[in-house]
């Protein structure tokens, strides 16, 4: 993010510096080139910080000119330029952006390798240390999920013979209980303890309405 500000800010530097000024009063004052202006600019611009007190340069082209360029014609300009900011910002924006899609095109392969590295690192720590309670806690949603399976295959038949809304209801909960567990699991295990407590607090949402709903029965479902 900072080295995209720091673009972004360069590229308005670059759009309202002295040598844009410059270039644009010259512009309004001569009838040359676009080579000759850019030219004439880089000289007027070491001549002006030259010569602090005067801002008129001869041209030595044989014709004797003279250029000068006052401090209303500075402003002028400036006053053009802040009035077209609105207009300028989306190209900015824009050339920042492809400027900064470069870098990033240039640098994620060994940044993403880094990246990778210290995670996976984090991880083999994390893992070093939880390994217990993390075998444990793996081998129970591996219980739970094939014991699921086992009671729905079992009983299955029956419930739909006998249309009963309560058991799928409890199914579908037990389904989606495995599921938040192993959510749980793949957080707690990468380092992200927050969000596998956000997680529990659903996993214990679900349990409480799946045993009111068995508590209760069909009318509880509706």
């Amino acid at each position: 993010m900072k080295t995209f500000q720091k673009i972004f800010d360069s590229k308005l530097d670059e759009l309202k510096s002295m040598k844009t000024l410059i270039r644009k009063v010259l512009r309004a004052k001569l009838d040359v080139s676009d080579i000759e202006i850019e030219t004439i600019t880089n000289k007027f611009v070491e001549f002006i910080e030259k010569n602090d007190d005067t801002a008129t340069m001869e041209i030595n082209d044989g014709t004797d000119k003279k250029i000068e360029i006052t401090d209303e014609d500075i402003e002028k300009v400036g006053r053009e330029i802040t009035d077209n900011f609105e207009k300028a910002y989306p190209k900015v924006i824009k050339e920042t952006s492809n400027h900064v899609l470069k870098i990033i095109d240039r640098d994620s392969p060994s940044t993403l390798k880094l990246h990778r590295e210290d995670r996976e690192g984090f991880e083999n720590r994390l893992k070093d240390t939880w390994k217990k309670a993390f075998d444990v806690f793996e081998s129970f949603l591996l219980l739970v999920n094939d014991s699921g399976r086992e009671f729905n295959d079992e009983y299955r038949p029956d419930a739909i013979i006998e249309n009963d809304v309560v058991f799928d209801t409890l199914i579908r909960l037990h389904v989606r209980a495995c599921q938040i567990g192993n959510e749980i699991f793949t957080l707690i295990r990468t380092g992200y303890a927050d969000g596998s407590h956000a997680r529990w607090r659903t996993l214990h949402e679900v349990t409480v309405i799946a045993m009111f709903i068995s508590k209760h029965g069909k009318y509880s479902v509706f």
